[in-house]
């Protein structure tokens, strides 16, 4: 575990490195694929992955004005997707100004996962499918 956070809330708040490659995908192409994912566990809620922004395929994305604040986590910033006809406003978010305790997640993205498939994949499922060749890399 990285971090812990419980706030005045009764749900905590755990960071956790992810010992699994994990890979995020939208309209059949690999968006970010890496073996340094974070997952935030909250109580009460389905875990969430993010990703060190080096491995997120970022040339599709735009940076808005929108921002987010998430009760225990901090600030983010919000950016829009655009691709195959499609544009997912405000569907990646970083946390540029997390909360306290939360530092860790400073440089990480979050895909919406109502939006984007996110998985993980273990030894077993690497060696099946390595990393895909089609990723591209740019810098948003």
């Amino acid at each position: 575990m990285i971090t812990s956070f419980s706030g005045n809330r009764t749900a905590s708040i755990r960071i956790e490195a992810n010992p699994n490659r994990v890979r995020a995908m939208f309209a059949g192409h690999v968006i970010a694929d890496t073996s340094a994912a974070l997952t935030v566990r909250e109580d009460g809620k389905d875990p969430v992955h993010l990703f060190p922004a080096k491995d997120v395929e970022t040339g599709y994305m735009g940076k808005t004005g929108h921002r987010s604040l998430h009760h225990g986590l901090g600030e983010a910033s919000c950016y829009t997707l655009v691709m195959e006809g499609e544009i997912l406003e405000n569907a990646v978010c970083a946390y540029d100004n997390p909360a306290p305790g939360m530092e860790a997640l400073r440089g990480y993205l979050c895909f919406a996962e109502d939006h984007f498939e996110v998985y993980e994949l273990n030894a077993g499922d690497v060696a099946a499918m390595p990393r895909a060749t089609h990723v591209h890399r740019s810098v948003a």
